[in-house]
């Protein structure tokens, strides 16, 4: 259908009047759109920043408590027309949980944020949950959100959005969850601080730190505001009862109780574990609820309950009875029930052989394989391939699986496994009867070793396999290598002598062992050891017709160049039919000689051992000296001997020379001298002349049994008794008593009765005790050469610290208690002991093995007997001092790595001491972080009392100074520094001040740089006083102002000529058109 309209003249033309000037509306709204919609935020920006650097209060305030504790405002141009794209708010894992929860509730440190269309834009407000449980929604006002599940709240803030903004899209979402910490006490590893979330539960938060005998039957939680509930978390795990596993809140305390009757249940029922009975549960409600019934195969009438060993009860009790009858005995703590199965019951079949049990390796490698044993317990008709299908992989790869076979009784049923495994017929298949023994032999790549071995095994052999090899890790010391037997499988046997093989390198009877092969050891016959002068000295097995002759000279390989022929030793063990040893002497060379036996030892002498000696003794490293020091140095506790062979012409030095580093240092060689039986008088001799001058003209021909003597230098003193090591220690002659002593004391060594013995026979004791205390050096005496020292061990030693002017350990003297350990030793108390509460910790005790502590009244009790290792402890009056509490901004640095983590110092006070007392005492807990000026005391009953600590400490102004009360807690707030950050970034605002950063931290803060207004990263900034700092190098300081340039008008009209020149030429185009 057509439509037609008549149009006159008069009016086209005001028609294209007024389409001209609706288009020349049109252009100019859009130039305005384009040039004044990026300054609007730009001016309100910079009149920010101007307020914020010339110290405004009113925006510096909205701005400092919009960052903190309020809604932060950020504004975005709407692009989505330009770029087809919208940016979302970053959201955590916790939070995406948390918007998912229908249950989640409203929690302090929660951050959301707001977002909702105002003129054209996009605005967004963070939004920060308070720990009162309100919310800052900024010019919508403060609302609670106390109790309030997220989607309430979320419902509840976006329907005041839309009532203030219709058609704005209000949406509210989780940025981050808050975190609280809770207390938990009680039976747990150690009473704790748990860090939890909104949708944190009870079981969560004792993950990990519950014990053995922590009850979960009955936890406990206090919440803030004082309500008590229980709850029983193994409901909630058994039965899924969410009840009893509640979200966790701020403010809650958990209490965990000890277990009351903690059993464990195993065995043929549905759930065996460790369960905690309640107060009336008994056997019926452990297997029926707890155990959840009894398992299909249980044997109800033989239940076991095992009773612990207790104080009451020393031996342990066994109870076995029926679950079905009407008297169940009692369950008390610790016990463990048992179940049985009937499995337990049934027959077994023996799986022997090639089997793989629990500890040996499945691998074929090599080495010996045990014969190991599996029993499989039998159920009725069962065949053997029934049984041995499940247990394949239990055989090794070795396994002889073709030749395997039944032992049943004293039948022998072969059954080719191989072919039964793989290619099953029925008519091969066996049915197994109870105690069958199934035997799986090793396949031919073994060779079987038995006989006199350590155990008959099965050695893996492989080409190269030789059999010393073989019986290698198996042979034992009667085992004999002289006939060792080898049968191959084809029935062959020969016999090896493998000490040829050995001494003579006669291959022949060392041969390759094939698989299959049969090797037999049998014992030894007759095992001789051959020692002394002999080439080959050794322990050795005869063959049946050899004797001393070939012992010696086959088997010995001959006699040595000194062997005493006629002086051969023959020592034969006592045995049943001749119950005394023998010992025969020979000559080798005679005729007839004795017979040897099983377990002869012969020895030839040698002719060095009939020479006559001379010996070599005093200062010198001898035999009998048992010092294991290499360093000759050292002190010399015995009168040492050595004996050297004499041979005829030998003379001292000839003697000495090779044994001169046996000589101590401390030998007085320049005194030596020679006793000789023939001499009256001895022989001296210049030992250091003859060794170190080379002056021989001193030395002397030596004679049989001459005794050579070195004595001690004369410098020394002897230190024996209760020392380290009885020692010769030198002196000098200004060597007192304790020097000498000191380096060798043990923890054992008494010094209150030092014995000192002089080389006339002159004996005194010391005590080094007063010598050390009152500087008695009557009891500190030179030591002279030659005095013998002797300490003895301390019988009573007594350790007394705390509150005394000398605390330490001290030995008594016999008679000595208490009172003389106080006053004579520790120097009496001091002002601030207590010595109403004195504590005595006996060590060793008639009445407890381990010990005993008693505490006691000194005034009442002041001759105490003490014993051995006793410990006396003085308390301090300052234990009984009242405390009060510093917490929040102490003891921490304004450059730690948690500056804002609250610490709490006790301090002990005396009644009458002031607030400001307490402050200066403690002053060094304070740092740039502690805000001292807005400090206040909580008192016991829960007042709270403003206190300005500053004054105290810097003005000296006690105006309003305070008594201290116990139990008050004086909080000192963290004092937070801020950095301003403002211009073109996409948040801008003030951040907390972090030391040595610069500006790009703070840029970053700020959500970075907003590339459309600032494209050139450009910046300044400004300090406190407002005046503009250098950038490069610089680190940012407390309330510094950075403000990030904004792109010139320039800059700008060039990003949008484009669109302005496109305009005017569709302008230009319109009214063309209109011409027309």
């Amino acid at each position: 259908m057509k439509r037609f309209f008549i149009i006159s003249g008069s009016m086209v033309k005001e028609g294209r009047a007024k389409c001209l000037f609706q288009a020349f509306i049109f252009v100019a709204l859009l130039s305005v759109m384009f040039l004044i919609s990026p300054y609007s935020e730009m001016s309100s920006l910079a009149a920010q920043t101007t307020s914020t650097s010339t110290g405004t209060s009113n925006t510096s305030n909205l701005i400092q408590s919009s960052v903190v504790s309020g809604a932060t405002k950020t504004s975005e141009t709407a692009q989505t027309t330009q770029t087809g794209t919208s940016s979302y708010p970053e959201v955590t894992e916790q939070a995406k949980i948390a918007m998912a929860a229908a249950d989640y509730l409203v929690t302090p440190g929660d951050i959301y944020s707001l977002s909702y269309m105002r003129l054209s834009q996009v605005e967004t407000l963070r939004l920060i949950v308070e720990g009162d449980g309100t919310v800052n929604l900024g010019f919508f006002g403060r609302v609670s959100a106390s109790g309030m599940t997220f989607r309430e709240f979320k419902a509840f803030v976006e329907k005041k959005v839309e009532a203030g903004y219709p058609q704005s899209f209000p949406s509210l979402l989780i940025l981050s969850t808050g975190s609280f910490n809770i207390r938990v006490q009680g039976q747990v590893q150690a009473t704790s601080v748990v860090t939890a979330w909104g949708l944190t539960r009870l079981s969560e938060a004792l993950n990990g730190i519950l014990q053995p005998y922590s009850s979960v039957r009955d936890v406990r939680i206090i919440s803030s505001n004082g309500k008590e509930a229980s709850y029983d978390l193994f409901k909630a795990e058994r039965e899924g009862d969410i009840r009893e596993d509640p979200y966790i809140r701020p403010g809650d305390s958990i209490e965990v109780k000890s277990a009351g009757r903690v059993v464990r249940l195993e065995g043929e029922v549905r759930r065996p574990g460790t369960y905690e009975l309640l107060e009336n549960e008994g056997i019926k409600e452990l297997i029926s609820y707890y155990g959840d019934g009894l398992g299909v195969s249980a044997k109800a009438d033989m239940v076991v309950l095992t009773r612990r060993a207790t104080e009451e009860r020393p031996e342990s009790e066994s109870i076995v009875f029926d679950v079905s009858s009407k008297e169940l005995p009692s369950i008390k703590d610790g016990d463990s029930i048992r179940v049985a199965s009937r499995e337990e019951y049934l027959p077994v079949v023996y799986l022997e052989g090639a089997i793989i049990v629990e500890g040996s390796s499945a691998s074929s490698g090599g080495g010996i394989k045990p014969y190991n044993i599996e029993r499989v317990v039998l159920r009725k008709g069962q065949t053997i391939y029934q049984v041995m299908k499940p247990l394949e992989g239990k055989v090794y790869g070795t396994g002889d699986l073709a030749k395997s076979y039944i032992v049943r009784g004293q039948e022998r049923i072969s059954v080719d496994l191989e072919k039964l495994l793989h290619t099953y017929t029925v008519e091969e298949d066996v049915v197994l009867q109870a105690n069958d023994r199934v035997v799986i032999p090793y396949g031919l790549n073994y060779a079987y070793v038995t006989g006199f071995v350590k155990k008959s095994a099965t050695v893996e052999v492989t080409s190269e396999s030789r059999l010393s090899g073989v019986l290698k890790e198996l042979l034992i010391e009667r085992s004999s290598l002289r006939g060792v037997v080898v049968r191959s499988a084809d029935g062959k046997e020969a016999s090896y002598d493998l000490f040829k093989a050995e001494r003579e390198g006669d291959i022949r009877e060392d041969p390759y062992i094939r698989p299959g092969d049969s090797i037999e050891v049998k014992s030894a016959g007759r095992v001789v050891r051959l020692e002394g002068e002999v080439r080959r000295p050794g322990t050795y097995e005869l063959l049946e017709n050899e004797g001393i002759k070939e012992l010696i000279s086959y088997y010995g390989d001959g006699l040595g160049v000194s062997a005493k022929a006629d002086m051969v030793v023959l020592t034969r063990r006592a045995t049943e039919e001749r119950p005394e040893s023998e010992s025969i002497v020979f000559d080798v060379s005679s005729k007839e000689l004795p017979s040897i036996k099983d377990g002869d030892s012969i020895r030839v002498a040698s002719r060095e051992e009939y020479l006559p000696v001379v010996y070599l003794e005093g200062a010198i490293v001898g035999d009998l000296l048992g010092i294991s020091s290499k360093d000759l140095s050292v002190s010399q506790s015995n009168y040492a001997i050595l004996r050297t062979p004499y041979r005829k012409g030998l003379t001292v030095f000839s003697l000495l020379r090779p044994l001169k580093d046996k000589i101590l240092s401390s030998a007085d060689m320049s005194n030596a001298f020679i006793i000789r039986k023939s001499e009256a008088s001895p022989i001296t001799i210049n030992l250091e002349k003859l060794l170190y001058g080379n002056d021989l003209s001193g030395d002397c021909i030596i004679q049989a049994e001459d005794r050579i003597v070195i004595p001690f230098g004369s410098m020394y003193v002897f230190v024996t008794g209760e020392v380290t090591k009885s020692s010769w220690v030198g002196i000098t002659g200004l060597t007192r008593l304790r020097d000498v002593v000191t380096p060798l004391l043990t923890r054992y060594s008494s010094i209150r009765d030092v014995k000192i013995k002089t080389t006339d026979g002159f004996e005194k004791s010391y005590d080094l005790f007063k010598a050390d205390r009152y500087g008695d050096l009557s009891q500190d005496p030179f030591l002279r050469p030659g005095d013998e020292i002797r300490l003895s061990s301390l019988t009573n030693l007594a350790t007394i610290q705390g509150e005394v002017k000398r605390p330490g350990t001290y030995q008594l003297l016999p008679g000595e208690g208490l009172k003389e350990l106080v006053d004579l030793y520790a120097d009496g108390f001091t002002e601030k002991a207590n010595t109403s509460r004195l504590t005595l910790l006996h060590y060793l005790s008639d009445s407890s093995p381990v010990g005993e502590k008693l505490q006691f009244d000194y005034a009442k009790f002041p001759d105490i007997k003490l014993r051995l290792y006793d410990v006396v402890t003085v308390p301090s009056l300052q234990e009984l001092l009242p405390v009060v509490w510093f917490e929040g901004a102490v003891g921490v640095s304004s450059t730690g790595s948690s500056p804002e983590t609250s610490q709490r110092v006790a301090y002990n006070f005396v009644p009458g001491e002031t607030v400001s007392q307490a402050a200066l005492n403690n002053r060094k807990l304070f740092s740039a972080v502690s805000d001292l000026a807005s400090g206040y005391i909580i008192h016991a009953d829960g007042s709270t009392t403003a206190i300005d600590l500053a004054k105290f400490i810097y003005d000296y102004d006690l105006t309003n100074d305070l008594p201290l009360k116990a139990n008050d807690t004086i909080i000192v707030p963290f004092r937070q520094f801020f950095v301003s950050v403002s211009g073109a970034v996409r948040y801008p605002g003030r951040y907390p001040y972090i030391p040595k950063r610069t500006w790009e931290y703070y840029i970053g803060l700020a959500g970075g740089f907003d590339t459309d207004k600032n494209s050139g990263q450009k910046i300044t900034i400004y300090d406190v006083k407002s005046h503009k700092v250098a950038i490069a190098n610089r680190e940012i300081q407390p309330e510094d102002n950075i403000v990030a340039e904004s792109n010139s008008f320039t800059y700008n009209m060039m990003k949008i000529s484009s669109i302005i020149s496109t305009i005017l030429s569709l302008t230009v185009l319109i009214i063309n058109v209109l011409r027309l």
